[in-house]
């Protein structure tokens, strides 16, 4: 072997020895809130579920959405005490314990999560068939989203936002011939074209197995916009509920979407 190549050689193990060192102690000095998220009834995962992290002061200052194992991982900025935060749009955040994260710090927990506070009441947000919405309702629920928008302004998180909302739904007949009125609360996921995701329905509750029917029929002929983390399009797991009720002979269906 000559010289010239031992050198280089030896130059070449001190460069993989020096960047083996440099590798640890960079990844030591991350700080990391990890979890998964989880549904608190049945255990099942919640995918596409948008989760933030929040800093001492409580404002959300990285957001990410968790796998299809329910998993996420969120990196702190610097040394400091932080939480993570659970959100379904519309509905009352969910959020973990109080973590004080040194460098190198990994917290992981399984958080049974339970999504059951609506920020906005069915009879504030009214999409109808058959009837017309008052005008002050309408503009209660667009004070309400405007201050909801505001809140998830930061950090570069936007929820989804729907393009089409009555898409064709039908009061079943004979129910409306009955009188009889009822709700579906649901929970999907809406992808990142746009589009419920297929196999993510599930059924939260229905008065009514018609009612469910209606709802869950036409759910692939709705559109939105999808959510948006960073100014790129992410699947976000969703939560809406829809009410049938029948007034002066007609049928209505309230959507409380977005």
């Amino acid at each position: 072997m000559t010289h010239l190549h031992s050198l280089r050689l030896s130059l070449a193990i001190l460069g993989a020895a020096a960047l083996a060192c440099l590798a640890p102690a960079r990844l030591s000095a991350q700080m990391v809130e990890a979890g998964v998220a989880r549904d608190a009834k049945s255990g099942t995962p919640l995918a596409c579920l948008h989760v933030a992290l929040l800093d001492s002061a409580g404002k959300a200052i990285q957001h990410t959405v968790t796998d299809s194992t329910g998993q996420f991982l969120l990196e702190a900025p610097r040394p400091g005490k932080y939480r993570v935060q659970f959100v379904i749009y519309r509905w009352e955040p969910l959020v973990g314990p109080v973590d004080a994260l040194a460098e190198g710090a990994f917290k992981h927990r399984v958080y049974p999560l339970n999504f059951a506070n609506m920020l906005i009441a069915d009879t504030a947000s009214v999409r109808q068939q058959g009837g017309s919405a008052k005008n002050e309702s309408k503009e209660k629920v667009r004070e309400i989203d405007d201050l909801l928008r505001a809140e998830e302004s930061y950090g570069g998180w936007q929820s989804r936002r729907a393009m089409r909302f009555s898409y064709g739904m039908k009061y079943p007949e004979e129910l409306f011939l009955k009188g009889v009125g009822g709700s579906v609360l649901a929970r999907f996921i809406v992808d990142p074209t746009g589009l419920a995701r297929k196999d993510s329905w599930v059924t939260l509750f229905a008065s009514n197995s018609e009612f469910e029917d209606a709802v869950k029929s036409k759910l692939p002929d709705a559109r939105w916009m999808p959510a948006q983390n960073a100014g790129q399009p992410v699947c976000e797991l969703v939560m809406d509920f829809t009410r049938f009720y029948t007034q002066d002979k007609q049928g209505n269906i309230v959507m409380v979407t977005r």
